[in-house]
């Protein structure tokens, strides 16, 4: 009877030890949710602040993000990683922290040496946290290339003799034919005549027409550091397994490897290595392989070993086409003159690449929803103007085009700088720059990487190429970059910026605008502050 008493007591008590660590675990479950609750709302306005492709390089790569008490720790799994973060990261969780109104406010950066992979992620790019969210299913789409939005298609390449023999080049690849003649197709020529159109294509094409094909693009620079990161994370063993199994590789902007003598013999290697499995390889470049500068012999004679192909900039046919498919892209309708006049801007100033007929068209899209007094004069002439970029005037003519022109540039419808009493400095346009973007010179020359810097450089590029005669060297000078590939990358930057209709995000003072707006705001305060 004693041992059945005590058996019963001992029950008893086991059974209210589970019940007492069970209501403790609810309890400690219930503060962890709400934790995480709080840390994925934070994390999603730091996914935002730094951009996608910003966010899974800090936070995406062996670091993560905690909570301890009401303090947030940044755990990063190197010194040198600790130290990146708490320069690139910390500002911004700071802001997401602020905005959230949250109690946690003590930021701290810590070394976990033994962080190997990262746990599961803070958050999915949808916002929900990576446990709450369903199995995954058969993904009914072609899977795309990891951290890269392929919005190029071949199939919306408009073909004409400039770039015919480019875009066959890149069909064949894209299809699986005649792979040992046209790979590697190296394609050159100058900025914004469809280079990064096709190598998107490319890559976008082999995706659909054989799914779960392991297809990177990316760029020199995007290549470069991850080629650093995983040399001061010695991760080159994962690196090099996720470079060298792939099937398809395009490179953008390969004249950004000038003088990056280790990142070169690294994808010599990463080059030999995929040979080897018969995969294709295409690249583009501003320049042919034989004038970039400081390319080593080495690579040169592998990119001369397929087909090097040249762009040209479009001629007057197709430099139309291209204005009525990017202004029908935009929803914005032209009558004939109008576009006639668009046509006449592209020969005067000879802008004949994408991008420059793009901004013409952000130029004339820009006035019409920011100063709708400089309309058509004449009032509704015809159909509707179809999405957010048209007014309710109709389709614009060559009176309207010269009007939003002239507002934009100053003066009576004649290029800005054929206005001014004489060359436009780089002075002003930084000065322009500065004063618009609200950034100072001391941030614009410093190493600084906040997204208002950032895209303040790239719209100081964009304007010293088009209203100077500088060069690339010349204009990396004048802003104290230690060299003209910074200045290189930052023009392609800004013009994929405007190409995706992207906003500026700098703050309240720019709330509204898209980079291509302020751009051409920024035109007109350059020329402005030369005439006084």
């Amino acid at each position: 009877m004693a041992n059945e008493r005590g058996t019963g007591q001992a029950a008893r008590r086991r059974e209210h030890d589970q019940d007492s660590t069970q209501q403790h675990q609810a309890r400690t479950h219930d503060a962890h949710d709400g934790h995480d609750a709080r840390l994925h709302a934070i994390c999603e306005r730091v996914r935002k602040d730094l951009g996608p492709t910003r966010f899974g390089r800090y936070l995406g790569q062996g670091a993560r993000l905690e909570t301890a008490g009401d303090s947030v720790e940044v755990v990063a799994s190197s010194t040198f990683m600790a130290q990146v973060l708490d320069r690139n990261v910390v500002p911004a969780l700071r802001r997401a922290i602020a905005a959230e109104g949250s109690e946690q406010r003590n930021i701290h950066v810590r070394v976990d040496r033994k962080l190997g992979t990262p746990p599961r992620p803070i958050s999915s790019p949808s916002g929900v946290p990576a446990a709450d969210q369903p199995a995954p299913r058969r993904p009914q789409r072609p899977t795309r290339p990891a951290g890269v939005s392929l919005r190029h298609r071949l199939d919306d390449f408009l073909v004409g003799s400039s770039n015919r023999l480019a875009h066959s080049a890149a069909s064949r690849i894209a299809e699986g034919l005649d792979d040992a003649a046209f790979s590697p197709l190296f394609l050159h020529g100058p900025s914004g005549v469809g280079k990064t159109h096709l190598l998107e294509g490319i890559a976008r094409r082999v995706l659909e027409r054989v799914p779960g094909t392991r297809v990177r693009y990316v760029t020199a620079e995007s290549f470069t550091n991850d080629f650093i990161t995983a040399i001061q994370t010695r991760g080159m063993d994962k690196f090099r397994r996720a470079w060298r199994g792939v099937k398809l590789l395009c490179i953008d902007d390969v004249h950004f490897l000038r003088n990056k003598q280790s990142t070169q013999n690294e994808l010599l290697h990463t080059l030999d290595a995929i040979g080897l499995r018969d995969a294709r390889v295409v690249l583009a470049s501003d320049e042919p392989p034989r004038k970039i500068a400081a390319l080593s012999d080495q690579l040169v004679s592998r990119f001369m070993g397929g087909a090097v192909v040249r762009i040209d900039e479009p001629d007057d046919e197709l430099c139309r086409r291209l204005l009525c498919a990017l202004a029908a892209r935009r929803g914005l309708t032209f009558t004939e003159d109008g576009i006639s006049a668009l046509m006449q801007r592209v020969i005067e100033q000879n802008r004949r690449n994408v991008r420059e007929i793009e901004g013409l068209l952000t130029q004339v899209a820009a006035v019409r929803r920011l100063l709708p007094e400089e309309g058509d004069p004449a009032g509704p002439v015809g159909g509707p103007v179809g999405g957010p970029e048209g007014s309710a005037s109709g389709p614009i003519c060559a009176a309207g085009v010269r009007r939003a022109l002239r507002a934009s540039e100053g003066g009576e419808g004649t290029p800005a700088r054929q206005k001014v009493r004489g060359p436009i400095r780089l002075d002003t346009i930084i000065g322009a720059v500065c004063e618009q973007v609200r950034v100072t010179t001391e941030d614009l020359f410093s190493r600084g990487r906040h997204r208002r810097v950032v895209i303040a450089r790239g719209l100081i590029v964009r304007l010293a190429r088009e209203l100077t005669t500088m060069s690339y060297p010349e204009i990396a000078r004048g802003m104290k970059r230690p060299n003209h590939s910074t200045v290189i990358t930052a023009y392609n930057r800004i013009g994929r910026q405007i190409d995706a209709g992207e906003q500026a995000g700098c703050g309240p003072d720019l709330a509204g605008l898209t980079i291509a707006d302020l751009l051409a705001r920024l035109r007109a305060a350059v020329a402005d502050s030369e005439r006084r």
